[in-house]
């Protein structure tokens, strides 16, 4: 299965921890659920584990069916706190489809943002279609606040209504799916976008931001309809999805941009990332 949280934010670049001789075939292949159980009975020190959930490529099932399995397994709530979190790193090459913005701390700190979109899907299968917001911090890896339709945390932590899939599945007409998230005034960085996990096909169109109510107009740099001949805006790909504007379909004017499932190595690239 797909994994249903996201990687989203700037790769981090922790020095690899010391990991006992069980764990150390990891290092060539991501951390799994499992391995996490294995060392959390082994008694590696939890801080030993979350350097290495930080540090290394990851694949968690973190569903709700999965945190059941890993409380169950003995896994501490702070290393399962950064499990969720390592659903926020970067890793174009993650089994996901994404288009990834970076939107003007200067116009949204101190804020509250309200992110929606037009969401149609086909046969979307063991995973979803959603959309994403990531604030983040002036430490190295501090998420002030996140949301990727499914997992949500403020403050770091986990609220109410994380594990809820809040995304898209199935076959669906065009659909408004929106959250609300408050920016802290201390953000440093912003990034936003969408993500298909799992197999099928997702449509995305007339996207909108508000800022404290008021819609945001000061979008120069980004297509939020999808009507230019690429993403404006967004990086786009992902290993095993491709992601582009398609003219087949829309909620609104010619164009929207469609995620596909192609199939595990499969590649996908798209425009470069948008710099702030």
């Amino acid at each position: 299965m797909k994994p249903l949280l996201i990687c989203l934010s700037v790769m981090l670049t922790l020095c690899a921890p010391s990991i006992p001789a069980q764990s150390k075939t990891t290092q060539s292949k991501p951390l799994s659920n499992d391995d996490i159980i294995e060392m959390s009975r082994a008694g590696v020190p939890q801080s030993t584990i979350i350097t290495s959930v930080q540090s290394m490529p990851v694949k968690f099932d973190v569903s709700p069916a999965g945190i059941v399995a890993l409380h169950a397994g003995g896994v501490s709530e702070a290393v399962l706190n950064q499990m969720i979190r390592a659903g926020a790193r970067p890793k174009f090459d993650a089994s996901f489809g994404v288009a990834t913005g970076s939107f003007p701390v200067k116009d949204a700190a101190g804020q509250t943002i309200r992110y929606s979109g037009w969401i149609k899907t086909e046969n979307v299968l063991n995973g979803y279609a959603g959309l994403w917001w990531r604030v983040d911090g002036q430490e190295k890896g501090e998420i002030l606040a996140f949301d990727n339709s499914q997992a949500r945390l403020i403050g770091g932590q986990a609220v109410v209504g994380s594990g809820i899939l809040r995304g898209a599945i199935g076959t669906t007409d065009w659909t408004r799916y929106q959250f609300d998230l408050p920016v802290p005034a201390s953000a440093t960085n912003i990034n936003f976008g969408l993500l298909l996990t799992g197999t099928g096909t997702a449509w995305f169109d007339a996207l909108s931001i508000e800022v404290n109510g008021a819609a945001y107009l000061n979008l120069a740099k980004f297509d939020l309809d999808f009507e230019s001949p690429i993403a404006k805006g967004f990086y786009t790909g992902g290993n095993g999805y491709k992601v582009g504007v398609d003219n087949t379909t829309a909620f609104r004017g010619n164009q929207s941009l469609k995620m596909r499932f192609i199939g595990d190595g499969g590649e996908a690239t798209g425009a470069a990332a948008p710099r702030q």
